[in-house]
């Protein structure tokens, strides 16, 4: 059984950097083109990121991506196809 520090810290850690990501979207976007594109395009990130992370979280809880029984395991075609995302 996992402790507290593991299930609570680590989804934290991945909130946290998904704020930095958005905090990083307004300030850039307020330099470069004024404060009202810059709080439509942190909405949309911040958006963006909660139906990830939700989706993401929806898969994990459902116990699809632990079936490490299953070749390719489905985690594995999830971080592959989250490169090949990056990367497009």
């Amino acid at each position: 059984m996992a402790s507290n520090l593991v299930r609570l810290g680590i989804p934290s850690i991945a909130v946290l950097i998904a704020l930095v990501f958005v905090a990083g979207v307004y300030a850039s976007e307020r330099r470069a083109s004024g404060v009202a594109r810059a709080r439509r395009n942190a909405t949309l990130a911040a958006l963006g990121m909660g139906g990830f992370m939700g989706f993401i979280a929806a898969l994990a809880l459902s116990g699809l991506l632990a079936h490490f029984d299953l070749r390719p395991p489905p985690l594995m075609l999830w971080m592959i196809g989250r490169r090949i995302m990056v990367i497009a």
